[in-house]
């Protein structure tokens, strides 16, 4: 197939002129934005499910030394962060 010639419309750059790249171009940013919303919900959740994951830990005989290094914290932030909220 010929190349078109400058200033047309090609598949590739005119979703109007070929409707359905834009729709699987459309479908692409939803997946993408969906993937970010799951993440975004266990980040909300991220706190609680390690200060449960550290007290288990602890409770398993774990350093807080230990458990911090795995998190990549300081031993003080990881206690910090463990602590019940208020």
């Amino acid at each position: 197939m010929a190349k078109p010639a400058a200033g047309y419309a090609t598949e590739n750059t005119n979703p109007v002129a070929y409707p359905g790249t834009m729709t699987d171009a459309l479908e692409q940013h939803r997946e993408k934005l969906r993937a970010i919303a799951a993440e975004q919900d266990k980040a909300r959740t991220l706190p609680e499910r390690r200060t449960q994951a550290v007290a288990a830990a602890r409770d398993a005989g774990m350093t807080w030394r230990e458990a911090s290094v795995i998190l990549g914290m300081t031993t003080e932030g990881l206690r910090k962060a463990a602590r019940p909220s208020s």
